[in-house]
């Protein structure tokens, strides 16, 4: 008995598992693999909401110092990101750091003592 390919058409030998043509699985009545549907299951995306980011609120003026409203900042904390005028940089190894996070960085002992500029 010959067999016959379901994809091309092509005759084949009895005990032949594939088409020698297209390489189509003979032992196969249907084309391709088969997939199982399995009822009354469905897949639905996630059902843990993740809370939602508070939007960013910028406590400046663009441009301006963090901690001195009035100054144009200069510099960017190269640990938080603020923008720091002159007056608030502080250099530690080759990092330009915000008032605050230097005092996280270096114990207050070490810290300098600087006494606060005030534009007048």
């Amino acid at each position: 008995m010959v067999k016959n390919c379901i994809k091309c058409g092509a005759s084949n030998e009895d005990n032949s598992n594939f088409c020698s043509k297209c390489g189509n699985n003979l032992s196969s009545t249907t084309m391709g693999p088969q997939i199982k549907s399995t009822p009354g299951k469905h897949i639905h995306g996630p059902t843990i909401k993740m809370p939602q980011q508070p939007a960013t609120t910028i406590s400046t003026t663009p441009g301006m110092c963090t901690f001195h409203k009035s100054l144009h900042a200069t510099y960017i904390c190269r640990r938080c990101g603020k923008a720091i005028c002159p007056n608030c940089t502080f250099n530690y190894m080759s990092l330009t750091l915000c008032p605050q996070c230097y005092r996280q960085i270096i114990p207050s002992a070490q810290m300098p003592f600087v006494h606060p500029t005030y534009p007048y």
